[in-house]
């Protein structure tokens, strides 16, 4: 998206789109961080549960992540044969 020259006289358009611009990065932010945080609930669940596979869906360790932190493990849908 390309910001085209605005006049000086709508100096408070533009203040008034940062800040709106603002508040809805921080809504973002919150969203995300409740993504995270239910992502790693389940995660912690499956794991501890040994939950690995369901209908379709597996979840998988990616190669190459050391650790068994959050970010290592995805879901992967597995085709039906």
């Amino acid at each position: 998206m390309t910001l085209e020259l605005i006049p000086v006289s709508d100096e408070r358009f533009l203040l008034e789109r940062m800040r709106g611009l603002e508040w809805s990065i921080d809504r973002l932010h919150r969203d995300l961080a409740a993504c995270e945080k239910e992502r790693t609930e389940i995660l912690d669940h499956c794991l501890r549960n040994e939950i690995f596979e369901a209908e379709g869906f597996r979840l998988v360790k990616r190669q190459g992540v050391p650790g068994r932190g959050q970010d290592a493990w995805r879901v992967e849908r597995v085709s039906a044969e």
